[in-house]
């Protein structure tokens, strides 16, 4: 089971009236309870980040991204010219060689962060003669992959897509779900008062599942058997690409930016501004989004991470989320007692049947 975070109490100041004591002693008290609240900060701002470095661990984890460009092992990511030593950044350098024509296009599903890796690149990556950062892939920044070469946005008609260095942004699925279930977007699924969202299986058959169905356009819509298996068949689709692209985890744009954006940053071929700018508002225009202060308080709190979940819906999570991306990504499961899916002698993935209470298991025909 996940650490549960435990808030931190303000320390309670006296209710004595400074009037009513020497200023000598007013100062003197005012003195050591500014030294209380900052030492409460201090503590606090430490318990948050035990509790970030239990879920997410105490590094980045990315596909794409060497150690070096981030700043880990040898080297400290002192990286001058040149993609960093990563075989995804060396192709794209290669692929695409006249260093004005190199761009980043954002790319993720609903919810995971798209417009704030943005931000956080516009404010900090500068690409000298070239595009730079797009704030979409050309083909859409929430369209499977597929669709690269075959759809344009209409702001990119005329982009060359093959230039354009997708980076993907993927987040913990079970606060995901949980962010769908506030902004569902182009994404639609049974629910309402009697069917409390988020809710995976069905109250009264616990071998069904509640499906979705998503208008990535009008005419071109996908179904998926729940949102867990829309979040495993959007992120797995970008493995069966062979393009060059990155993908790296909202929690740590959110937790560790400077450095994941200047692992970015170098592998599309910019160069980091002298000063890092964080972002402190939220990065979208809707009410209900949360700024950035509010997200680290929520993302980084184990028990919010599960708390809206029911037992038979988190043995479901556990059963039905794809193991690869999850050990991959370092997040943890629910704790609900399923099993992730598992992997033979051989090296071939293994997924759950539909009928994920019995755990049967049928081979897949990819090992990816």
């Amino acid at each position: 089971m996940l650490p549960t975070l435990e808030p931190t109490a303000s320390p309670t100041l006296s209710p004595t009236s400074f009037a009513s004591v020497p200023a000598s002693e007013a100062i003197a008290s005012s003195a050591v309870a500014s030294e209380a609240i900052a030492s409460s900060a201090v503590a606090s701002e430490a318990t948050a980040s035990d509790a970030i470095l239990s879920l997410y661990g105490d590094r980045l984890f990315s596909h794409g991204l060497s150690p070096p460009a981030l700043g880990q092992g040898s080297g400290h990511g002192e990286i001058k010219s040149g993609p960093d030593d990563s075989s995804t950044c060396r192709r794209y350098w290669h692929l695409v060689p006249d260093s004005g024509a190199r761009s980043v296009g954002v790319a993720g599903l609903f919810n995971t962060g798209t417009n704030f890796l943005y931000t956080l690149l516009s404010k900090n990556c500068v690409f000298p003669g070239n595009p730079g950062t797009r704030w979409q892939v050309s083909w859409g920044k929430h369209n499977p992959p597929e669709w690269r070469t075959r759809h344009s946005e209409k702001s990119e008609v005329g982009t060359d897509q093959e230039s354009v260095l997708p980076v993907v942004v993927i987040k913990d699925p079970l606060t995901w779900i949980v962010s769908m279930c506030r902004n569902p977007y182009a994404a639609r699924w049974k629910r309402g008062p009697d069917i409390p969202c988020p809710s995976l299986v069905h109250l009264d058959d616990h071998t069904k599942t509640y499906e979705v169905d998503v208008a990535f356009k009008k005419d071109r819509h996908s179904q998926y058997s729940s949102l867990v298996d829309f979040w495993n068949t959007w992120y797995l689709s970008w493995f069966d690409q062979t393009f060059p692209f990155l993908m790296v985890r909202y929690e740590d744009l959110l937790f560790r930016p400077e450095k994941v954006i200047g692992g970015i940053c170098r592998c599309g071929g910019g160069v980091m501004n002298e000063e890092f700018h964080t972002v402190e508002e939220s990065a979208k225009n809707r009410s209900n989004a949360y700024g950035h202060s509010d997200a680290m308080a929520r993302y980084g709190n184990a028990t919010k991470r599960t708390e809206k979940f029911t037992t038979v819906d988190r043995r479901y999570f556990d059963g039905a989320v794809d193991g690869g991306l999850m050990e991959m990504f370092h997040y943890e499961r629910s704790g609900g007692g399923g099993r992730l899916r598992q992997v033979d002698s051989e090296g071939k993935y293994y997924r759950l049947t539909s009928e994920w209470s019995d755990f049967r298991r049928v081979p897949e025909t990819s090992s990816k």
